[in-house]
Order: structure tokens, then C-alpha cells, then sequence
């Protein structure tokens, strides 16, 4: 039987997780399941939702995977719209965008 379920349609993330695993002795299955997303400005908010609709559709433990990027001095976008960011910018539309900048975490 498995520790958890990996919430994720991501076949890289479920590869690095893998890896990780692994090395502790920690098992876990995979499962791409038809989450709705919520729209918040907080990660974190969308995250726990998504934790919360896995959990009730696997009735176990799971882990799901949500990536929000915070820059400082762009008054922290693009936040959890990251995603879409990508979908539209290059990396050097990033690289353009902060380059003026003073702090460029």
C-alpha cells in the first residue's frame, strides 16, 4: 500500500518526487484527477483547495503540487498566475522585466 497519493497530471513532477521518495523509503501512486481550480491571489488559498478536492475524491492521504512565484519588486507577481505567465512570457520577457530592478528574487 502506498504512504500518499501524488495528485498531479505533471509526469515530471511525479519523476522528481520519485527520486525523492526513494531515497527515504517512501511510496506513493499518482493520480491526474479533474480538480477545479479556485482564482485567489494567494498560493497558498489555492493549494489547500486543491488539497482539500483530492482529498475528498481519494479519501486518503495526498500531496498536491502548486507552484506560485512571488517577486519582490514587482509587488509580488505574478503571484499564482505563473502558469498563464509562462503560457505568454519567454524567460527573457522576465529577464526584461526585472532587469531595472534592485531586488530581483
Amino acid at each position: 500500500m502506498a504512504d500518499f497519493t501524488f495528485v498531479t497530471s505533471n509526469q515530471h513532477k511525479v519523476m522528481t518526487a520519485k527520486i525523492i521518495c526513494d531515497k527515504y523509503g517512501v511510496t506513493f501512486d499518482s493520480k491526474d484527477l479533474d480538480i477545479v481550480e479556485v482564482q485567489d491571489d494567494d498560493g497558498e488559498v489555492i493549494a489547500a483547495d486543491k488539497a482539500r478536492q483530492a482529498f475528498e475524491m481519494c479519501a486518503s492521504p495526498v500531496v498536491v503540487n502548486d507552484t506560485t512565484w512571488i517577486i519582490p519588486g514587482l509587488n509580488g507577481w505574478p503571484g499564482p498566475y505563473m502558469k498563464q505567465m509562462n503560457t505568454w512570457f519567454t524567460p527573457d520577457d522576465f529577464v526584461r522585466l526585472t532587469a531595472h530592478l534592485k531586488d530581483r528574487r
